[in-house]
């Protein structure tokens, strides 16, 4: 996505930025003590911020995206004051599945070199 449009990239990177602070030190909801932001990436139009997190529970993946989308306004208004862009994107939250897959994909390929 860099490559693509460094202004996307650069955007994304700040609204990211934000988020996980504001989750991390300003948020107090129990639901999201646990929550990592992972990335966040930038519709071409700028209308539409989709944030991907993980849980260090995959119990509660449930509860922190009920909590994000309670936080959402107060998220909003903070990019509104960090980040310069004329609109606020709205937010979309997603549970960051690449760690997961990752493992997965390691764990074949452990079986497969265990099997020669």
């Amino acid at each position: 996505m860099k490559e693509d449009n460094p202004k996307l990239y650069r955007l994304a990177n700040q609204i990211k930025q934000c988020v996980a602070k504001s989750v991390n030190t300003l948020l107090r909801d129990p639901r999201l003590k646990l929550v990592t932001i992972t990335s966040a990436k930038l519709s071409s139009d700028l209308s539409i911020a989709s944030i991907y997190y993980l849980h260090s529970s995959a119990t509660d993946k449930t509860k922190a995206i009920e909590g994000l989308y309670a936080a959402k306004p107060f998220l909003r208004k903070r990019i509104a004051t960090e980040v310069a862009m004329r609109k606020v994107p709205e937010l979309r939250f997603f549970y960051d599945e690449s760690v997961e897959h990752g493992a997965h994909i390691e764990s074949l390929i452990d079986d497969l070199n265990s099997q020669q």
